[in-house]
């Protein structure tokens, strides 16, 4: 498998949600094409259709801000977001498979043993389960 790398023209950001589900990862584009413009975008002068816009904090707030809506279409509440940090694509553990046990401790992206303990427990309950 050949190695992943970064995509150009994008920052990655952690978010960590209230509820305690997965922490989530947003990819934030820095340069994109089409007919609306992004919040905090401007059009390119040189390349018609084409946008940029730098990702500073009040960029990726608003944007973070719509990505995670307070409420659903049918008035539910939703997790809010607690916090976000960017990070590096090379933050990202590339191994999927505790993805969901995958928390911000503020430095690093590390996995919880705690939430790694649960979902081995479950897998192996569904395994159990199905046989």
């Amino acid at each position: 498998m050949p190695k992943q790398t970064a995509p150009a023209d994008s920052v990655f950001v952690a978010i960590t949600m209230d509820s305690g589900e997965p922490l989530r990862i947003m990819q934030f584009l820095t340069c994109g094409r089409g007919s609306d413009l992004p919040s905090g975008a401007v059009w390119d002068r040189t390349r018609e259709g084409w946008w940029t816009r730098e990702p500073s904090p009040s960029t990726i707030i608003t944007e973070v801000a719509r990505s995670c809506p307070p409420f659903g279409p049918d008035g539910t509440p939703l997790p809010r977001y607690l916090r976000f940090r960017v990070v590096t694509f090379e933050d990202i553990p590339t191994d999927r498979t505790f993805r969901d046990a995958l928390v911000d401790d503020g430095k690093a992206l590390v996995h919880d043993s705690k939430k790694i303990r649960a979902i081995r427990s479950e897998r192996a309950a569904r395994t159990k389960g199905a046989r």
